[in-house]
């Protein structure tokens, strides 16, 4: 691993190509957050304005991770370990662009809904899980927290402008324009992985291995759990938002203000964030009780909006000093063990996310008692756990 070179002869010269590699990635990735926010928060308003229920809009949205983590534990994980990281990294773009041509298609021919979900969750978990990958193998332990707010506030600094581009060309000239740029932008995106060195996956697993490890670390999978209830939450926002205000500009407004609160943390707190992420959960945690409150009685676009830049500021705030602290706790230990195993609990998360949809499907509001509950679940547990992560960090 990168952080374990010692500067010794050649091993300098080593070190910084492995880190030109890895900013090759970082590129790439802005690149593609960039291209995929143009089209990404317009998928559940097309969907829907296609004529789809909401129940099958969410039944999309949940086939996709399910499919993700088999194909990621079966077939992804060995291709890594035969191919390395890099060559699967590359199946993403693809599996997107057949994705994106499905999704436009859907427009013309009634294709299964359900078979384009599979693709959407190949090309997910082809492109997060070797990027997860990547990213704690070659992010030193003291440079988790800045490397993380570079990693999430970027795409959302560069990616304002994307969203807005929807909102100005879906309402006036339809989604086709929109799908055609965001392949463009994919292709773009993928020049420069070309020169970056492909390594194998070193870790192997089988079930006892997997289960033995999930056993060691039961409370980071937890924390995984419960954040990703909070995550898919903040998702399902956008798709709320769109529900009740009825405009077709609505997704693409509300994807460039949750960039604006991304890239407002990296000015405000991000440096803050590297050295305190410990003490900013807790405070973070609070304040998404607050906001998810908010929610609930929303009704206006002013409101919404608002309640959008708030909440996009806070849980960057919060989702880059929970990975911080999470990634510094298992560095060193296993590490791509556990990047592996933990989209076992993220994709449970979702889950029990789309579920509280469904039970909630005529009252909309009250869905968001549901991420209230979790993050309260979270805050305690955080607290009640917080000695053993001071001591493993």
């Amino acid at each position: 691993m990168v952080s374990k070179i010692t500067h010794h002869g050649f091993e300098p010269l080593v070190y910084n190509i492995l880190m030109k590699d890895i900013q090759r990635v970082y590129l790439s990735h802005t690149l593609n957050a960039v291209a995929l926010s143009i089209i990404s928060v317009y998928v559940p308003a097309y969907l829907l304005s296609l004529g789809y229920s909401l129940e099958r809009v969410i039944l999309y949205y949940a086939i996709a991770p399910i499919f993700g983590l088999l194909l990621g534990l079966f077939v992804y994980v060995p291709l890594m370990r035969k191919s390395g990281l890099i060559n699967v990294f590359k199946f993403h773009y693809p599996l997107k662009i057949l994705e994106l041509l499905l999704l436009f298609l859907l427009g013309y021919q009634r294709i299964p809904l359900e078979i384009v979900a599979l693709v959407y969750g190949a090309a997910n978990y082809a492109y997060w899980m070797p990027l997860n990958l990547l990213f704690v193998r070659h992010s030193a332990h003291d440079e988790m927290a800045s490397n993380l707010a570079k990693f999430y506030a970027l795409p959302q600094l560069f990616g304002i402008v994307g969203p807005l581009i929807g909102a100005i060309l879906v309402p006036f000239i339809g989604f086709w324009p929109v799908f055609l740029i965001t392949i463009i932008g994919l292709i773009v995106s993928y020049f420069p992985l070309a020169k970056v060195k492909n390594t194998e996956l070193v870790v192997s697993l089988n079930f006892s291995k997997a289960w033995k490890r999930i056993s060691q670390n039961k409370s980071l999978f937890l924390f995984e759990f419960f954040d990703n209830v909070l995550e898919e939450s903040n998702w399902f926002w956008g798709v709320y938002i769109f529900i009740i205000i009825g405009s077709l500009s609505t997704p693409g407004i509300v994807g460039s203000l949750t960039a604006i609160g991304g890239a407002l943390f990296t000015f405000i707190v991000g440096k803050y964030a590297k050295r305190h992420d410990k003490k900013i959960i807790p405070l973070a945690s609070i304040l998404l009780l607050f906001v998810f409150a908010l929610m609930i009685i929303a009704k206006e676009p002013l409101h919404a909006y608002f309640i959008t830049v708030v909440l996009s500021f806070i849980f960057t705030l919060f989702i880059v000093s929970y990975f911080s602290t999470i990634y510094k706790t298992i560095k060193g230990e296993g590490e791509e063990e556990f990047i592996i195993l933990r989209e076992i609990p993220t994709v449970l998360g979702r889950l029990v996310v789309f579920a509280a949809i469904y039970l909630t499907i005529s009252h909309l509001q009250y869905f968001f008692i549901t991420p209230m509950i979790f993050t309260v679940i979270l805050l305690l547990f955080y607290i009640w756990k917080k000695k053993n992560l001071y001591a493993t960090a």
